[in-house]
C-alpha cells in the first residue's frame, strides 16, 4: 500500500480602505482547518472557492459546520498559485466587498467550499498584527479586500514510501491548490534509482479509472482495490507509483501522487517459492538453475530426490540471475513519459540501480531496445553503465542510423563488465507522449546451482527460496492499493 501525507494552513490578510479619509487599516487571522473540510478535500473537490466574513463570537472548534453569524460569503478570485519549493505550494484567492456589501461588525472569516452559509471549511477570529482579537466595523464608507492564503505541506512519508514528484508535478499539492477531475492509475516499475525511488523510465501500466473510498472522519481517502489480472503487468516488480488516468491510449509517468519501493516492511516482505521443479539429474550434469532470478541469499533449500542438500557441502549458490535469464526483461504497457507544449529539449535522465548481487554480477554484453508504436515512438534514447555511479561507457545511443517508431536495436559495441548502474537518456518531442515498448538487459553468468556431486539419473530436484522483488507472471494475479493521508495523521 502506497501510503504519503500532506498538512494544511490557512491564513487571511485583510485591507480595510476608509473613502472618507483614504486611509487603510489592516487586519488578519490565522484559521483552524474544520473536520467536514476533509469531506470536500478526500473526495478531490476543491476546498476554497469562496470567502466569507461573519459577526458572531464563541469558542473555534473543528468540529464545527458554520460561522457563529453568519453574514455573507463571496466568490473568490485567484491572485496567485505558486510551488514554493519541491514539497509545498500555496494558492492565494481575494474577495472585495464593497460599499454596499456585508455591513456590520465583523468578528469571524473563513474559506468557504462555494458561497453560502453551509459551506464553511476554515474558520477563524480577526486579530490584529499583535494576534489580539478584533472587530472590524463594517460601514458604507469602507471597501474591504480580504486575501485568503492556503498553504499545503508534503510532510515526510513513512519508510519505503516516495514523495519522487516535485511542486506542480505532484498531484497532491495539486489537487489541494488547484482542482482537477481526475481518477487514479497504478504503474509498475522493474528498477529502483540511486536514491531507492521506483524508477519512472521503468514503469508500465494498464490498471487505470480506479475509484476510491473516502474517510472524513480519519482525514484520507483509499483507493479501491485494483488488480493486475493474469495477462497485465508481467514484467518484475520493484516499485509502485500512483498517478492518474482515465480513459487515455497511453499514460504518463511525467506527474503522480508518489510511490512504494520494495520490499517494504509489513506490506511486502519476501515472494516465496516452494517446491518448484528445477530439473532432473542424468547422473552427469551439475549445473542447474532456478526459474526465477535473484533469489535471496541463504533463502534456499535444495532437495534432490526429496532429501535436502547442504549448502557449500552438496553444492554452490549463485544469487545472480543465473545462466539462462536476461538480466532485465521489461514490455512497457501503455505506459510514456509525456512534455508538455511549449517545452524545448526536453529529456528524462535517470540513473538506475541494476539487480546485481555483490559477488554474483553479471558480465553485461547487450541490451535490446523496441522504440515505442506510432504516435509515441520517442526521438533518441541514450544509454550508460557504470561500475561505480561516477564512471560512466557509452552503452549506445539511438541518435544515428534508422530509429522510428516500433524500430528494434540492439547495442553490444561496448566493453562486457559487471556493471551496477545505468544511466538512460530519453529524449522527448515538444508536446509529445514518449515512451518504448521493450527492453531486455543479456549478459553471461554463472547458474544458480552447481552440485559437487551429479545428481543420480531420474533424481528430482526441487528447490525452496524467497525474492525480494514481485515476479508478476501469467501465474497469478496481483491486488494494489494506496492510501492518501490528509493533516498530519501517521
Amino acid at each position: 500500500m502506497i501510503k504519503n501525507r500532506v498538512k494544511l494552513h490557512n491564513r487571511f490578510d485583510i485591507e480595510i480602505f476608509d473613502t472618507l479619509t483614504g486611509k487603510t487599516e489592516y487586519a488578519k487571522a490565522e484559521n483552524i482547518v474544520l473536520d467536514r473540510a476533509y469531506s470536500y478535500i478526500v473526495a478531490g473537490s476543491l476546498l476554497f472557492k469562496a470567502i466569507g466574513v461573519g459577526t458572531g463570537t464563541g469558542t473555534l472548534s473543528p468540529t464545527r459546520t458554520s460561522m457563529f453569524s453568519y453574514l455573507l460569503s463571496v466568490n473568490a478570485t485567484l491572485v496567485e498559485l505558486v510551488y514554493d519549493t519541491p514539497t509545498t505550494g500555496h494558492v492565494t484567492k481575494k474577495v472585495v466587498f464593497s460599499e454596499t456589501q456585508a455591513n456590520g461588525v465583523w468578528t469571524e472569516v473563513g474559506v468557504f467550499y462555494s458561497a453560502g452559509s453551509g459551506y464553511l471549511g476554515t474558520h477563524a477570529f480577526i486579530t490584529d498584527s499583535e494576534g489580539n482579537t478584533i472587530t472590524v466595523n463594517k460601514t458604507n464608507t469602507k471597501i474591504i479586500t480580504i486575501y485568503a492564503t492556503i498553504y499545503a505541506e508534503l510532510l515526510s512519508p513513512s519508510a519505503g514510501n516516495h514523495i519522487i514528484y516535485s511542486g506542480s508535478y505532484n498531484l497532491l499539492l495539486r489537487d489541494l491548490l488547484d482542482e482537477k477531475d481526475y481518477n487514479f492509475l497504478f504503474f509498475l516499475s522493474a528498477l529502483k534509482t540511486v536514491s531507492g525511488e521506483p524508477s519512472l523510465l521503468f514503469a508500465h501500466s494498464n490498471l487505470h479509472n480506479i475509484s476510491r473510498t473516502n474517510d472524513s472522519a480519519n482525514k484520507r481517502c483509499t483507493t479501491a482495490l485494483a488488480r493486475f489480472v493474469t495477462t497485465a503487468g508481467n514484467s518484475p516488480v520493484r516499485g509502485i507509483i500512483l498517478s492518474e488516468g482515465a480513459g487515455q491510449t497511453f499514460y504518463s509517468t511525467r506527474s503522480g501522487y508518489g510511490g512504494t519501493s520494495l520490499p517494504i516492511t509489513g506490506i511486502f516482505e519476501k515472494q516465496d517459492y516452494t517446491n518448484v521443479a528445477v530439473g532432473t539429474g542424468d547422473g552427469v550434469e551439475t549445473d542447474f538453475n532456478l526459474p526465477v532470478a535473484y533469489p535471496m541469499s541463504s533463502s534456499e533449500k535444495i532437495y534432490v530426490g526429496g532429501v535436502e542438500k547442504t549448502r557449500g557441502v552438496d553444492y554452490a549458490m549463485n544469487y545472480g540471475k543465473g545462466s539462462v535469464l536476461p538480466l532485465l526483461d521489461v514490455t512497457f504497457l501503455n505506459t510514456c513519459y509525456g512534455s508538455f507544449y511549449g517545452e524545448t529539449g526536453v529529456f528524462l535522465e535517470e540513473v538506475v540501480v541494476l539487480p546485481q548481487p555483490t559477488g554474483y554480477e553479471t558480465e553485461i554484453a547487450s541490451i535490446y531496445i523496441k522504440n515505442g508504436p506510432v504516435n509515441y515512438s520517442c526521438s533518441r534514447y541514450d544509454i550508460y553503465l557504470s561500475l561505480d555511479n561516477i564512471n560512466w561507457v557509452l552503452a549506445g545511443t539511438t541518435s544515428s542510423g534508422t530509429w522510428s517508431y516500433a524500430t528494434e536495436v540492439t547495442f553490444d559495441t561496448f566493453t562486457p563488465d559487471k556493471y551496477k548502474y545505468m544511466k538512460c537518456k530519453m529524449y522527448i518531442g515538444t508536446g509529445d507522449l514518449d515512451c518504448i515498448q521493450r527492453m531486455i538487459i543479456n549478459g553471461t553468468s554463472s547458474p544458480h546451482i552447481t552440485f559437487t556431486t551429479p545428481p543420480a539419473n531420474g533424481a528430482a530436484i526441487t528447490a525452496d527460496f524467497s525474492i525480494d522483488y514481485i515476479n508478476k507472471t501469467s501465474n497469478f494475479v496481483l491486488d494494489l492499493q494506496a492510501e492518501l493521508q490528509f493533516g498530519e495523521g501517521a
